[in-house]
Parts: structure tokens; C-alpha cells; sequence
């Protein structure tokens, strides 16, 4: 029955990447809310904070605006970061910074991974030495790629629950254990099982949007890419969706390669006294 299903699931995905000619273009909006914590002017604010990412294989970044200067630099995963500063936020002061980008979603060729054994890597929230998770990949196992795969999304859309937001990054153990979990662990638990059967998986985070959308905090959103036949697929266990619908899914971060992930969350500042956070 999984096999069939992976069939199923894997012929529509690809006569639809074959049939796209059309381009969607997300029109999307996002306000950040910079606050003086502290009893003493701040002279110099200094914070950084992640745009769409410039080019997946399904999205580009046409443009980044914003009402206050920033300056961008560009990772080698395409992932933007935007990096402002201004002048004298006076004590406990407010300032709203309004960002504002135009994203075309659009299906592009194959792309061979050079970098392929850091994509089946450990990392701290993946566990991959661990044995009841190996255990578990190993019952998974399917004849080829395309069947492991939908196993692991079978097997954890069919078992593992899904719980409210966590605040802390809990890994693919907590929710082999739990077998409960938000979307990051679900992300997590995807990746590893991945991996442990050879097939390179990251993690990614963004937003599911319609074409024009201002963007709220509590729709930040983690789901998983899958290296099969030198392309990258989304697959989002979470919300049971299938290398499917990929242009509704606006990629903010790739997740890095490095053992430590190598990056911060959605924005940056190493100034105590600054908070930010993003407002409705």
C-alpha cells in the first residue's frame, strides 16, 4: 500500500512541474517592532533579520524593501539577510520597521548537490547515533529512495501528534518518545530519518501564504526538503503535504549544513538592551 501510494503521490507532483508555465507572484509584508528595554538612549541599533530567500529551485526574491535603510548580504544557501541601523532609541521607545517583498514562485531544472554528505550529517536536534532511531529508519527502508521516503512521511503523519508552538527546539528524539511534537519537531524527525537511510534531508522555515499576504508571527512555519533525483522536494509532515504545493511555501531560511546549523532563527542582535519581535 505505501509503495502504491508513493506512486500516486509522485506522478501528479511531476506532470504538474512539467505542465507549470504560469508564475505566481507573492506580494508579502512583514512589520518588526524594535524595543529599548533599558532606562538609557541606545545611540546605535544594530539588528539583522532574514528576507526570502534569493533563489530555491521554486522561488525567487524579486525585491526587498523597506521604510528604514538596510543594507543585505547573501549566505551560500541564498538565505538574505537584512541588516539595519539608526540613530538614538530613546529609553523604553518603540520603533516599526516595515519590510515588504515581491517572491515568484516558479519551478526550475535539476540541480546536482555538491555538498551531499554534509545534507546525511548529524546535528544536535537530528540524533542520528541514537539506536531507537536508527531502529525505527531501519523499519522504513524501502526498495529505493522515492519509497523510503514516503515511508518516513507515512509513518510519522500516521503517528506522531501534533502539539501547540514550543518555544524550545526539543529534536527528533523528543518526538520519537513523545510521539507528539510542533512543526519543528516533525521537520526534525523527517531529516533524521532521512538521513540514517542515506538520503540527504534539511530542514527549512518560511511561511505558507496566498498571493498577498501581510505576515504574522505565529504563522512562522518549519517543514523538510528531500534530495531525490537531483532535485530538492518539500515535504511538510506536519500539515500532511507531499512534494506538493511548493509554490504556497515561502522558503526564509534553509537550514544551514554546519554541525551547529549555523545561523540565527528569524532576526539578530547581540545588544542586550534591544528586544524585537514581529508584530500582526
Amino acid at each position: 500500500m505505501i509503495l502504491a501510494l508513493a506512486v500516486v503521490w509522485f506522478r501528479p507532483f511531476a506532470e504538474k512541474e512539467k505542465q507549470q508555465e504560469s508564475r505566481l507572484v507573492h506580494h508579502i509584508s512583514y512589520t518588526l517592532a524594535v524595543t529599548n528595554k533599558s532606562p538609557a538612549l541606545i545611540e546605535n541599533v544594530d539588528f539583522a533579520v532574514l528576507g526570502p530567500n534569493s533563489h530555491t529551485r521554486s522561488q525567487r526574491c524579486e525585491r526587498i524593501d523597506a521604510d528604514r535603510e538596510f543594507s543585505t548580504s547573501t549566505d551560500d544557501l541564498n538565505n538574505q539577510i537584512l541588516h539595519f541601523s539608526f540613530a538614538d532609541l530613546h529609553p523604553f521607545a518603540v520603533k516599526m520597521v516595515n519590510i515588504r517583498a515581491d517572491v515568484t514562485m516558479q519551478a526550475s531544472s535539476s540541480a546536482l548537490l555538491a555538498n551531499r554528505g554534509n545534507y546525511l550529517a548529524s546535528q544536535p536536534q537530528l540524533h542520528l547515533d541514537n539506536a531507537r532511531l536508527r531502529k525505527q529508519a531501519g523499519k522504513l527502508l524501502g526498495k529505493d529512495d522515492l519509497q523510503t521516503v514516503t515511508n518516513s512521511y507515512s509513518w510519522i503523519t500516521g503517528t506522531i501528534s501534533k502539539t501547540g508552538y514550543s518555544e524550545k527546539d526539543r529534536g527528533a528524539l523528543y518526538a520519537l518518545h513523545k510521539k507528539s511534537g510542533d512543526c519543528t519537531e516533525f521537520m526534525h524527525l523527517f531529516v533524521a530519518l532521512c538521513r540514517i537511510n542515506g538520503i540527504p534531508a534539511r530542514g527549512v522555515s518560511g511561511y505558507i501564504v496566498s498571493r498577498n499576504k501581510h505576515l504574522s508571527p505565529d504563522e512562522f512555519h518549519d517543514w523538510a526538503e528531500v534530495y531525490i533525483g537531483e532535485k530538492w522536494y518539500l515535504v511538510d509532515p506536519f500539515n500532511k503535504v507531499f512534494m506538493e504545493k511548493e509554490e504556497f511555501y515561502v522558503v526564509m531560511r534553509i537550514h544551514g549544513d554546519r554541525p551547529d546549523g549555523g545561523f540565527f532563527h528569524r532576526w539578530f542582535t547581540d545588544d542586550e538592551r534591544l528586544h524585537i519581535a514581529m508584530a500582526n
